[in-house]
């Protein structure tokens, strides 16, 4: 009743932004700048050659791309596409097309969306799944309210054939609705969302595959509150009622949660929960962030291609800049969990600790440092009859139950500009990169279970613009040690560049080498490549981008392989 009330009392009109806003159109319409077109579209042929038979990757792909943004006065029509022929030689089908066209009109507030399109709710509702219907996004101005809504088909049709690739699928409906009102020192919320396949839209039920029709009401609620300038509270909640198959009968007993007040419950439904809140605070320079996020086993919609489940959260954030903002300081920790219900055999649980640090130390020197520690802690479960009737298992096991997975990452990069200024540019860049995994049993990393990646590079780039001339070079080395063996890769490269006419045509060209070697053999490899780039007429471009790769190994089989791939596009833009 109180959000009624607000939306009545704010309906009042101002006749003099009204009066204001019909003279604008007025004025547009004698200047002649009613209407407005503009955008690009972009066409992209790649032909691939191999002389082996087994590349696996279509002779000719051509992908054309799009969009048009139409305007009169207060209206705007955004309009794009994509069409490509990649998929139409499977040989099997696919519950989803490569090809898409949208729709996104405008009036001011309001905003359209038409085809094929995809809308973000939240994680746990609507979550970027593409679906061919449409949607709309209302904000109105004097209004802290915005207002979302969708409907359309999210999976095709696709019977179950004898090719083992191809995905069955039922037709998939969904609609969803979110309100926020967003107010200064506060904003509520709350989504509703809803999926539904057809029953009868395919033959027969693909149960093989573990298909079945399935159905899903997702409901959510959400706040967040200003207590002062510097404290800031934030919570969600989201219950998912989901029925895993349409053709069980009906439940006796509702499961709890909220989404199974509202939906049809059946034998196969189940009904999850997820949560998540926290608390951010604010100082001068500093910034530190405090959530804790569940999210109960089984939890998934339909409204999500993939979803994390059964894991618990609590993670601090904290970010801090020094010496007038020329140093940033980022840290990133939190522990997680599993097996929150005790259904699983074994139970992990993680440490993440992560610091970033960007620093301009000179107006020349610039450097970057990353290190981050994951520790994963996995603890199996032995029942009392394994126990009680084998002592063996007692004897042997006892060291391996408690499992210790430690992968550390850290990266390393420095860039000096040797020279800047009318004549030419030069720049030179080294980095490092470590990642180290190790698997410790009983507290004791055997032989085989640690690995480590060490990759080095050293690059200069050198620009001369009087000639309109770059040079780039560099050289790296990469040294693993995974499990029992060793190996290592080195190599270079070499890339000229050069523009004319005033820079409308540029053509570069490169060669890259590198040589592998490992126990199992060695391999060299090398990469010629060419491109080139022509603006005419201001707004039109042609590019070309030709890869030759070359790779001979010590393995018989694949002794001199030849990949030769040519991508030839056009632009234009207005």
């Amino acid at each position: 009743m109180f959000i009624f009330s607000q939306i009545a009392i704010a309906q009042s009109v101002d006749l003099e932004s009204v009066d204001e806003d019909i003279k604008q159109q007025v004025e547009k319409i004698k200047s002649g700048e009613a209407f407005s077109l503009t955008g690009g579209l972009s066409a992209n042929n790649i032909f691939y050659h191999s002389n082996q038979p087994f590349a696996g990757r279509q002779a000719y792909t051509y992908y054309l791309q799009g969009r048009l943004n139409f305007g009169f006065l207060s209206w705007s029509m955004p309009v794009s596409y994509s069409l490509t022929n990649q998929g139409k030689n499977l040989g099997y089908e696919l519950p989803f097309k490569f090809n898409r066209l949208s729709l996104n009109p405008r009036y001011k507030w309001i905003q359209g969306h038409i085809g094929d399109v995809a809308m973000n709710f939240s994680p746990y509702t609507l979550n970027g799944h593409l679906f061919t219907g449409g949607g709309l996004d209302l904000a109105p101005p004097k209004l802290p309210l915005k207002v979302s809504v969708m409907g359309g088909r999210l999976l095709t049709a696709v019977n179950d054939d004898v090719n083992p690739n191809t995905l069955p699928a039922f037709r998939r409906m969904g609609y969803g609705t979110r309100l926020i009102w967003d107010a200064d020192k506060f904003s509520i919320g709350a989504i509703g969302f809803y999926a539904k396949d057809d029953l009868h839209s395919l033959d027969s039920v693909p149960e093989s595959k573990q298909v079945l029709p399935q159905e899903n009401l997702v409901l959510s609620v959400m706040g967040k509150v200003k207590i002062s300038r510097q404290v800031e509270l934030f919570a969600e909640y989201a219950s998912s009622a989901l029925t895993n198959d349409l053709r069980a009968g009906a439940a006796s007993v509702n499961p709890d949660g909220l989404a199974a007040y509202f939906f049809n419950n059946r034998t196969s439904t189940q009904v999850n929960q997820a949560y998540k809140g926290g608390v951010n605070l604010f100082f001068n320079k500093m910034t530190v962030g405090l959530q804790y996020e569940w999210i109960d086993p089984e939890y998934r919609t339909l409204g999500a291609y993939y979803f994390n489940n059964d894991f618990e959260n609590l993670t601090l954030n904290l970010t801090r800049q020094f010496f007038k903002g020329k140093v940033n300081v980022a840290f990133n920790g939190g522990y997680q969990r599993d097996n929150l219900k005790g259904q699983k055999g074994a139970e992990t649980g993680r440490w993440v600790a992560a610091l970033n640090v960007n620093a301009q130390c000179t107006d020349k020197l610039s450097l970057q440092v990353n290190v981050s520690d994951f520790t994963t802690y996995t603890n199996m479960k032995l029942n009392q009859f394994e126990l009680i009737n084998d002592a063996s298992t007692v004897d042997n096991t006892l060291d391996t139950l408690d499992f210790k997975q430690i992968v550390r990452t850290a990266s390393f990069n420095l860039n000096y500009a040797l020279r800047a200024d009318k004549q030419q540019t030069q720049n030179l860049n080294f980095s490092y990169n470590l990642n180290d995994v190790a698997n410790k049993q009983g507290d004791v990393v055997r032989t085989g279970d640690a690995s480590s990646v060490h990759n080095a590079a050293l690059a200069h780039a050198i620009f001369w613009l009087y000639r309109e001339v770059n040079l780039n070079t560099s050289v790296n080395y990469t040294y693993n040690t995974i499990g029992f063996e060793d190996a290592q890769m080195y190599g270079g490269s070499v890339n000229v560049g050069k523009q004319w006419l005033h820079g409308r045509l540029s053509v570069s060209g490169g060669v890259a080498y590198n040589h592998d070697q490992s126990i199992s053999g060695s391999s060299d490899i090398i990469n010629l490549r060419l491109l080139g780039a022509y603006t005419f007429w201001k707004k039109h471009s042609l590019n070309i981008n030709a890869v030759q790769m070359y790779r001979n190994t010590s393995n018989e089989s694949l002794k001199d392989i030849q990949d030769l791939t040519v991508t030839f596009g056009y632009n234009y833009s207005f």
